[in-house]
């Protein structure tokens, strides 16, 4: 059988990393094999009109029926696929994320064997990855499928599991922003820091007493990959400045959920300010939390289950 390469699956922290060894053959894996859109040069298209001002289509955007139309893979591709996994001993699940996403449980040794790609065990330094703890597994090797599925499967999520999102040491880190740390004396909140009326003067935010920039009726989705909040952090924020309280929900991705820790979680912090500036901003939207695994195929799990959602819940 002729085989077909996918580029770009060996993570290129392993060169920090130390091997320990083959993984187990035991070791469960979760995968998620991604598939082509059904029209991608059309969903292009669809994205580029919606934000072009010239375009006859600017600011209408796609109902999510429209957006699964566009994306969805025909069932003989999906098929396609389905056959070839169980073939090797792989059990999946039924596509989700409009037939986009595969996902996909097996032993390391199965996923090794289907996909002609070693699996190891490495160590890392915590002094590069603070957050990493204990041995994490790894493709050591792009994998391969059959070639004749090379025009429908576009990538595998879930071939190692190291953190999505990191923290990055000084020497590492983007540059600081130039922009003031402090406000004038009379913008200045409780601790020195910048007020929502000073935010909304620096990014131009029109005022929010007025109910057609308050967000009413909108539905602002935020994506968090660990750490929590704390329900009376966020009230205190919003009496402060006499923002509204309620209408947060909060979604579990994968199992994931709110992982508040107080002062020993550093992710609490990023929680806390997307929560509150997205307050500030929109009072009237409605917010919504979603708590997801902080690894590579918690995008995948995210992103799919947001094509699937209801209407009411966009």
């Amino acid at each position: 059988m002729q085989r077909f390469e996918l580029k770009r699956h060996v993570s290129r922290r392993l060169a920090q990393g130390r091997r320990l060894g083959a993984a187990s053959p035991s070791d469960e894996l979760r995968l998620a094999v991604l598939l082509h859109p059904k029209d991608d040069q059309a969903l292009r298209d669809a994205t580029h009109a919606v934000s072009d001002p010239a375009s006859a289509r600017y600011g209408k955007f796609l109902s999510a029926e429209e957006v699964r139309r566009l994306v969805a893979p025909g069932y003989q591709d999906t098929d396609a696929v389905v056959a070839w996994l169980n073939d090797a001993g792989l059990r999946t699940s039924e596509p989700t994320g409009a037939r986009t996403v595969i996902e996909v449980r097996g032993t390391a040794e199965a996923v090794s064997r289907a996909l002609d790609a070693p699996i190891g065990r490495f160590a890392f330094p915590t002094t590069m990855f603070p957050k990493v703890r204990g041995p994490r597994l790894a493709v050591e090797r792009n994998p391969q499928i059959p070639a004749s599925l090379a025009s429908i499967v576009r990538g595998i999520a879930g071939l190692n599991d190291l953190p999505a999102a990191r923290f990055f040491p000084p020497p590492l880190s983007p540059a600081r922003s130039r922009v003031a740390q402090r406000g004038p004396g009379d913008a200045r909140g409780p601790e020195g820091g910048f007020t929502p009326a000073a935010i909304h003067a620096a990014y131009g935010i029109p005022d929010s007493d007025s109910s057609s920039h308050d967000g009413a009726g909108e539905r602002i989705g935020i994506l968090e990959f660990g750490g929590g909040y704390s329900p009376a952090d966020f009230e205190t924020f919003c009496r402060t400045y006499m923002l509204p309280t309620g209408n947060v929900g909060e979604i579990s991705v994968s199992g994931a959920l709110n992982d508040f820790r107080g002062k020993t979680g550093d992710a609490d912090v990023e929680v806390a300010l997307d929560m509150d500036w997205v307050r500030a901003a929109a009072p009237a939207a409605a917010i919504d939390l979603y708590w997801t695994p902080n690894v590579y195929s918690g995008w995948v799990d995210f992103l799919s289950m947001l094509l699937d959602l209801p209407e009411n819940r966009r």
